[in-house]
């Protein structure tokens, strides 16, 4: 098993500009700092967290790495594979046969004699791929809510939980209050789709809350009519 890796290279802790930005809007300073970040979290006010900036040096399959582009707000640059040549696989899953694969086709494409801009194109979805990722706090948080879910793609998932880590113990006042979207939201929008070994059995979906609000305006309406 061969599971991403992450390395935090900078963030720009920027608490206080957040508090700043907050008090510019008009929050009273009989809130604490401490309870203002806890709001801003919790009541999902995150414009104020784009001014915290993190930059990771990111190691994964190029699979996964597909996926890291859906999330464009997001600044990417990426190991080259025109001139530079891949010596290294990801594969977090328990599988020889298949590892066995992987490292056949790497080897024969290190034994090519052929330009790295051609012979790259036998490179397997396991090959390593390398990038600086920068990302502010709020879209970071968006990432993790959609990535944590226990229907992302397994490595993706172990991304994402050690991006979180990392976050938690740089920044747990704010990554502390984080997981998936189902638990950030306190609802899970994943509805029929939420896979058995979710996470978080216990919060309700989306559509169990909207049945049951829909159910009680009903109720509601129909008293007022009589009325």
């Amino acid at each position: 098993m061969i599971e991403p890796e992450v390395k935090l290279l900078r963030v720009y802790n920027n608490l206080d500009i957040v508090i700043k930005a907050c008090r510019l809007s008009g929050v009273p300073s009989s809130i604490s700092d401490e309870k203002l970040i806890e709001i801003i979290v919790e009541n999902d006010y995150s414009s104020v967290l784009e001014h915290i900036v993190f930059t990771f040096e990111i190691t994964c399959s190029n699979a996964i790495a597909r996926e890291l582009l859906e999330h464009r707000i997001a600044s990417h640059t990426a190991f080259s594979t025109r001139y530079r040549e891949v010596d290294d696989y990801v594969f977090p899953f328990e599988n020889e046969e298949i590892k066995r694969i992987i490292e056949s086709v790497l080897k024969k494409y290190k034994e090519m004699k052929e330009k790295k801009e051609i012979k790259r194109y036998t490179l397997p979805f396991a090959a390593s791929y390398r990038v600086i990722w920068t990302i502010n706090a709020r879209s970071l948080i968006n990432f993790l809510g959609l990535r944590l879910c226990a229907r992302s793609a397994p490595e993706m998932q172990i991304l994402a939980r050690k991006i979180l880590k990392i976050c938690r113990e740089v920044m747990p006042e704010i990554f502390n209050r984080i997981e998936c979207r189902g638990y950030n939201l306190g609802v899970c929008p994943e509805n029929e789709a939420r896979p058995r070994n979710c996470y978080h059995p216990e919060i309700p979906t989306k559509k169990e809350i909207k049945e049951k609000w829909i159910k009680n305006s009903k109720s509601l309406l129909e008293k007022e009519i009589k009325v």
